[in-house]
């Protein structure tokens, strides 16, 4: 009996599995052991089987090519691998969802690859297959995966090296982590600051709308406010997202969309910093009888509205895929409601 492995998008466990039965063949490592493929060049098969825009054969083959130059270092033994179409040993299999990894103990939704741990002396029957979420991810993470599982097929663990492939700590396998993980804490932040500002701002309006313009104006308030601490945090974000510019590993991190997505997401809390004063003006103005400014300030806030509501939605979970710290499917959350015209 051998382990199949998991690797999760926030790292994850050494999982039990089955596996079945099959004849050994491969050189003699150091303590006598051989693993099923050591000396052999393996026939592999390379199956796209989701709807990712990438190239999964280039990126199996380079998956390939790395174990080929690096698998004496760390696994011991020799091995080359050769691409066919049927009468595989191995296969790699690019998919949307993790579905085929559901038997594996601990599964869960945010297994990013399954592969069989194939240990030296242990038998394997049929096609060791390591198995690929890749959705919208960025190329340099899916390679990665790529790389992870066929390391668990080649006999390493997760304690094994090299640990920015092998590791399913993601502070190992992902380059400059930390750095992402302070852009996407601080897009959460933001995040919840636009809730409490929709939130907020919708209270106003019903508070408005029942002439309570007193109570109005401080709500609009607190929504502006609101509104201003997401966009100073969104804003950080996107300051933050400088230290990929010149990055060495550019394929690891889709920066185009992370920053586009930043820029959106700014330019929408600017409005609503704006629509959200704009009512707070209009009714301290009806509170004062001024109705005529009350009205002007009401009708420039609706433009404001307008503008922000026109700005394509963006899901929260778009900056998480683009960071490559989230498999880039099955996206539900999304940033700050709609406000309702007034």
């Amino acid at each position: 009996m051998h382990r199949r492995q998991l690797l999760a998008a926030g790292g994850g466990n050494l999982l039990a599995g089955l596996a079945g039965c099959s004849g050994l063949d491969g050189s003699l490592l150091p303590d006598g052991t051989r693993h099923l493929f050591a000396g052999d060049t393996v026939p592999v098969r390379i199956a796209d089987q989701g709807t990712t825009d990438h190239d999964v054969e280039t990126n199996a083959r380079e998956a390939l090519d790395f174990w080929t130059a690096e698998s004496t270092q760390y696994t011991g033994f020799e091995i080359d691998f050769e691409v066919v179409e049927s009468d595989a040993r191995m296969a790699i299999e690019y998919v949307d969802s993790p579905e085929r990894c559901s038997n594996v103990e601990n599964y869960s939704e945010d297994v990013l690859g399954c592969a069989p741990l194939i240990e030296p002396g242990q038998r394997y029957s049929g096609t060791a297959t390591a198995v690929v979420v890749a959705g919208s991810r960025p190329y340099g993470q899916i390679l990665t995966t790529t790389k992870h599982e066929i390391g668990h097929i080649l006999g390493l663990n997760h304690d094994d090296a090299p640990a920015e492939i092998m590791s399913n700590r993601p502070e190992d396998r992902i380059p400059l982590y930390a750095e992402r993980l302070s852009i996407w804490e601080r897009s959460r932040a933001a995040n919840d600051s636009a809730g409490t500002a929709t939130d907020r701002f919708n209270v106003g309006i019903d508070e408005w709308n029942s002439e309570a313009y007193a109570d109005a104006g401080d709500t609009f308030g607190d929504a502006a406010d609101a509104y201003r601490s997401a966009r100073e945090s969104f804003a950080t974000a996107r300051e933050e997202t400088a230290v990929f510019v010149e990055f060495p590993q550019p394929e690891t991190i889709d920066l185009e969309t992370l920053q586009a997505t930043l820029d959106r997401l700014i330019e929408r809390m600017a409005l609503g910093v704006d629509f959200a004063g704009l009512m707070a003006e209009a009714a301290d103005a009806a509170v004062d009888g001024d109705a005529a400014t009350a009205n002007a300030r009401r009708s420039d806030a609706n433009d404001s509205i307008r503008a922000y509501n026109d700005l394509e939605p963006t899901e929260l979970r778009d900056i998480a895929v683009a960071l490559g710290l989230v498999r880039g499917f099955d996206r539900d959350e999304t940033v700050a409601g709609e406000e309702e015209t007034i």
